[in-house]
């Protein structure tokens, strides 16, 4: 009789086949993905090591705040919610960081969606504004990219 180690292994190893084959198949999602370390996937990590950071805050009554030239995400995050508060913003609250990238933010009546990303700032905006809906429009956008 199998120990239940074994077979908690043979189930493991046949999930991950499946996966793995199911991956590379055409029409899947990964199918012609090429990953290089310089794509931030496995066991790299972009941000970890980004050397320019930005980032967007929001408080009440639609009030934001907005940086792309923070030295860490932390400073980042400072920055836009200072520049919330000093817009008139209250309790505001930082949504997300961004390091090496550029981001764009859509904003509509009902609600706002932002993308990161090293797509162009035109690509970037497409998809926002796709996710977001009709309504909406561009509010933010920029680039935290390093200064060589």
């Amino acid at each position: 009789m199998k120990s239940v180690t074994q077979i908690l292994l043979l189930i493991g190893l046949a999930c991950g086949s499946i996966l793995t084959a199911a991956a590379q198949q055409p029409g899947s999602a990964a199918y012609n993905s090429v990953y290089l370390p310089a794509h931030g996937v496995g066991d790299t990590q972009r941000n970890s090591n980004a050397r320019q950071w930005g980032a967007f805050a929001s408080g009440k009554h639609s009030v934001v705040g907005w940086t792309v030239d923070g030295s860490s995400a932390q400073d980042a995050s400072d920055k836009a919610v200072a520049a919330c508060e000093a817009a008139g913003g209250e309790d505001c609250g930082l949504e997300f960081t961004f390091g090496d990238q550029c981001a764009v933010v859509a904003s509509g009546p009902e609600e706002w969606h932002w993308k990161t990303g090293n797509d162009n700032l035109d690509k970037l905006k497409r998809q926002a504004l796709r996710q977001c809906g009709r309504d909406c429009s561009i509010i933010r956008e920029g680039c935290a990219l390093p200064r060589d």
